[in-house]
This record gives C-alpha cells, structure tokens and sequence, in this order.
C-alpha cells in the first residue's frame, strides 16, 4: 500500500477519471446505449429537418394529466386524473388539436384528439363556452404523416389512416420522447403554466396543505379543465413568441413575431399551399372501427340489434332482401360502447 502522502486525494482522483474520460468511453461503460441517447448524445438536428410546411408532419402523444376532477353529476365524487392527447404542428409548433377524456391511454383517445384536430374548431369551442372566429385557430388539415410514440397507432385499429386518409404513421423508438420534442414541451407547458396552480393538483404544495391528500381539494370537472386547457392553448398560439425558432424559409421576410399562428398561416400561404381538409362528417365515420353488418327483412342485423334508416326504407332494403330470400352484407362504423347506432 502507499503511503500516507503518495496516496491521491479525491480530488486528485477525480481528475485522472475525467482525464481518462475524455472520450466518454467511461460514460458509455457504465449506462445503456438509450441513456446516452436520450440525455447524452450532441444534438445535431432538429425536428424540422425535411419538414417541408405546416401539415407536412403532426406529432401525437398522451399524458396522465397532474390533477384530480370531480365528477359533473355530484362534486363529491372523485373520478380521479385524466389523461390529456396533445396534436401539435412540427414546422410551426402549432397545437392542432387536443382532447380530454377519461379514456386511455388507448385508440379510442387518440381517435377524439385526431377527430377534434382535422375538424374545425368553432363548434368544439363553442361546446365548452368559447366563441372564437376561424381565424383564430384555422387548424383543420390533414397531414401528410403523423408521428407517435410505438402505442395505440400501432396496433390494427388505426388502419383507417392510411387507408381512408392517405396518413403515414411514423413511431418513435422506445423510450426516446426526444424524437417528439414539439408535443413533450406542450407537456411540460401545461403543467407548469396551468395544472399546478389548479386545486386537486399534484405539485409541491405549502408546509400547511402537506398534511392532506391533494385529492381532497379537487373541484374541477371534465369540461371545466377542458375549458381552461382550451384558452392555454389558444393563448400559446397566439402569444408563443420565439424569434430563434422562426423557419429557415422565413427568413428575411421582415415578420415582426415568430408566434405559431404567424408561422402557420405564412406556411399555408406560401409553402404548403391548398392541404387537404375534409368535412367533419366524413372524418368522423372514417376514424370509427369497421364492421360488416346483414340487410335482412326485418332491418339491418348487427350484433344481436336491427337498425333501420331513411335511405334503407325508401330504397326498399329490406323488402328487396325478403323478396330474394338471401342476405346482403354492407359494411358500418360504429362505436363499441355506443350501440344505440351505426354509421
């Protein structure tokens, strides 16, 4: 052993492993290839690289939101957290659409957020007490490729997007959020800027509120943090000002904000030009799950029910397949959990 004075101090000890750490070899030996990925890695990139304008690529995400609600038929029941899908624009950062339910993380999520971010936005704020104009949230547009986190897109019951919308579904790698920066942040902005100082929240509280469950104070309900979520949003739209995130292509523009909405109309002006946009209806039947239902004497059989509809009547279906004595399949949408219709 040596002795006392030959002996390096931790100091000293500490150097000669930086030294020797100088091309991070000791670094990679002791965490996994996704560590360094994720938090190590130099970022040479962005997100925008062959993002050619605004729709060119969406990104999706769901989170648990922070916070506890109540239910809207009696406050004293708690129904606990929800879970919170955040549609955002890659080129201009624009939110696109989100959705607020209890359901999830699953499809049928996903399937609302994506229905509520290819439709117009007038109606759906109008629901929650909100009158804006078009103009102030124009996101209608479907993109040309959308970008998820390997989970509910990549199971067979969102083979309607590629099928019926012409959508390329993309998925990030495991445990790699940093692919999807754009839709992480709005994460991050949410809770930081509204859930927290929201009651019933999860956040650090003051020395006196520690001494109860912060479920005790939730007071919120579902269409009332959906509301408050819907002016955030709008808000960051409208007032996101970042001047070091304003595209390459605008460059040299002369324009006086940099804010998301700025961003997208200038890229539906002059980049991305006439994108493709579909009426709410024929969104909303194409995101359902299809099945394959009988026309028959007695109605339209599907799962045990007989439906029946104008069209069917005044087209004699059902006496056309009595007449013949066979059955005609056709093919439905409908909702699992919804059976009073089909589609």
């Amino acid at each position: 052993p040596p002795e006392a004075h030959e002996a390096p101090s931790l100091h000293q000890f500490k150097q000669v492993v930086k030294e020797m750490n100088h091309n991070f070899s000791l670094t990679k030996r002791n965490i996994s290839t996704t560590t360094w990925n994720l938090k190590h890695r130099g970022v040479l990139g962005s997100s925008r690289d062959r993002v050619f304008g605004p729709g060119a690529r969406f990104e999706i995400d769901a989170t648990i939101v922070d916070v506890y609600l109540v239910s809207v038929f009696n406050r004293a029941w708690l129904i606990g957290r929800p879970v919170l899908y955040v549609v955002v624009d890659v080129f201009s950062r624009m939110v696109v659409g989100f959705y607020l339910g209890l359901e999830g993380p699953s499809w049928e999520g996903a399937r609302l957020a994506l229905f509520n971010a290819f439709s117009d936005k007038t109606d759906f704020c109008r629901q929650l007490g909100i009158d804006i104009s078009p103009d102030l949230w124009p996101c209608r547009h479907l993109p040309h490729k959308l970008l998820c986190d390997n989970g509910e897109l990549k199971s067979k019951a969102s083979d309607a997007l590629p099928k019926e919308f012409g959508i390329t579904i993309q998925n990030a790698a495991v445990r790699r959020p940093d692919w999807k920066p754009n839709v992480e942040q709005q994460f991050n902005l949410i809770n930081n800027h509204t859930i927290h100082f929201e009651p019933g929240a999860l956040n650090r509280r003051l020395d006196e509120m520690k001494r109860r469950h912060c479920s005790l104070d939730a007071s919120l309900t579902l269409p009332e943090l959906s509301r408050i979520l819907a002016y955030k949003l709008i808000k960051y739209n409208l007032a996101a000002y970042r001047a070091d995130a304003l595209p390459n292509e605008m460059l040299g523009e002369n324009l006086m904000d940099a804010t998301p909405l700025t961003v997208w109309n200038w890229g539906m002006e002059h980049l991305t030009g006439g994108a493709k946009v579909l009426e709410k209806q024929r969104v909303w039947t194409k995101l359902l799950p299809a099945a394959t239902a009988s026309v028959r004497r007695d109605g339209i059989y599907f799962h045990g029910r007989r439906y029946a509809c104008e069209r069917a009547v005044r087209e004699e279906w059902f006496a056309r397949a009595r007449t013949k004595g066979k059955v005609e399949p056709i093919e439905i949408r409908h909702l699992p959990y919804a059976p009073a219709c089909i589609w």
